[in-house]
């Protein structure tokens, strides 16, 4: 990092291009192109698609609210359907309700919390009305799904590397893709529209797409480079916080959502018996000193995207979940007195 800073170019260059060749390896992608967040990524992916005004995009209902101000940010407008429970995925049976409308122009499947979402389906569905499958995979860097990385099933997956998940620059996001011509057009765009393969010898600043300024850094790429090589040695200790969570809350009056074995959990989470006791338990847990959060508002309830129909499962989902405290930094007697503490205020 010091070399970096001491370097005196900190702009995105040769440690960015090693950073983004080092993430499509580790996903099984051909191209991957580092940008400023995942809420940025999947922007990208959306106007690299040629998506804009006038275009309806399918996402559910319960997501992060990024996923829904990514396509607002296109021009575009989200289209929200329910989710399944108890895994909190889109439910596809709701896509063909709208097989008839030619607006749509693509489906955003959500794999909550690292959980695949069914994408054999939904690629079919899609393929059928010409629509395009842009992944956010936000929550899902180490998570599988019948051997192939989530976020590598549709024309694009979007990533996301805040600082809550398994490995962070601080803020990032990368779009992934095995198509030359969207890996062209997204570094075209996040660079102001340049491209690079026209030759700039008499035109240096020369700009033939309209673009934006949503480049990396190399501090940044200098950081997740530092963080992949922690990162296998991660995915085994989250997976290691999930079996002893499973083990002593196992019998207890919760319900873990259900989990594959090649899905890596963001977060470790359960759902209660009863709508709204998430709240009531995340405040005793704070009395103990022990942090939970509860699981997103579905997007209907959000003062930008508020809408007068209501999607019973997702709230249903929302209002009965908690996330556990689940850092890579956790030892097992963390994992034992939380879960003691669960427990306690359970009763």
């Amino acid at each position: 990092m010091a070399d970096v800073v001491g370097s005196g170019y900190i702009n995105e260059h040769k440690l960015t291009r090693e950073f983004e060749k080092t993430f499509a390896e580790f996903v099984g992608a051909q191209y991957a192109v580092a940008t400023t967040s995942g809420t940025i990524a999947l922007f990208l992916a959306l106007k690299a698609l040629n998506i804009g005004f006038g275009d309806k995009i399918i996402m559910p209902v319960y997501t992060a609210i990024g996923t829904a101000s990514a396509v607002r940010l296109a021009g575009a407008t989200p289209v929200f359907v329910d989710v399944n429970e108890p895994n909190g995925n889109m439910d596809i049976s709701n896509l063909h309700h709208y097989e008839w409308d030619k607006e749509v122009k693509a489906v955003i499947p959500v794999h909550i919390n690292g959980r695949a979402c069914s994408m054999k389906d939904i690629r079919e569905i899609a393929s059928e009305n010409g629509w395009h499958v842009v992944e956010d995979a936000a929550q899902c860097l180490g998570s599988h799904c019948s051997g192939r990385h989530l976020g590598t099933f549709g024309d694009v997956g979007c990533f996301s590397m805040a600082t809550t998940k398994i490995i962070t620059t601080g803020q990032g996001g990368v779009v992934v893709t095995d198509r030359k011509d969207l890996f062209d057009q997204l570094m075209a765009l996040k660079d102001q529209g340049r491209v690079r393969d026209i030759t700039s010898s008499e035109m240096p600043d020369y700009y033939p797409l309209e673009g934006y300024n949503f480049k990396f850094t190399e501090i940044q790429a200098a950081l997740g480079l530092s963080q992949f090589r922690k990162l296998c040695r991660r995915i085994e200790h989250k997976n290691q916080i999930t079996k002893l969570y499973y083990e002593l809350l196992g019998n207890s009056d919760v319900l873990f959502p259900p989990k594959r074995d090649e899905e890596l959990l963001w977060y470790v989470d359960v759902l209660l018996p009863r709508r709204g006791k998430n709240i009531l338990l995340k405040q005793k847990m704070k009395m103990k000193g022990i942090e939970l959060r509860l699981f997103y508002t579905p997007l209907h309830k959000q003062p930008p995207y508020k809408a007068n129909r209501s999607f019973p499962h997702a709230e249903d989902y929302s209002s009965s979940g908690l996330w556990l405290p689940s850092s890579s930094s956790l030892k097992n007697s963390d994992i034992e007195h939380i879960c003691t503490e669960f427990r306690d205020v359970l009763d």
